[in-house]
């Protein structure tokens, strides 16, 4: 039982110290994603495309997603 508890030893712990307290990363990550998803939507506003998308809150999900995931392979492996 205590080998698969190995993945949550103190430095394999998937936890960051922020403002004194331990938030898990993916929070960060997500909270990353969801901003630039944001300013990519300005932007997209800004150039007049943002009409032109087919189906808009799966593309900024999709982008949100993609931000997320590559700070966290960036960032935060092992």
């Amino acid at each position: 039982m205590t080998v698969l508890l190995t993945g949550c030893s103190q430095g394999h712990s998937p936890f960051i110290p922020m403002l004194g307290a331990y938030f898990p990363y993916w929070m960060l990550c997500t909270f990353i994603g969801l901003l630039g998803a944001f300013c990519l939507r300005v932007l997209l506003i800004y150039w007049g495309i943002d009409d032109k998308l087919p189906v808009p809150l799966l593309f900024y999900f999709a982008i949100m997603l993609s931000i997320s995931l590559t700070i966290s392979l960036l960032y935060f492996t092992y």
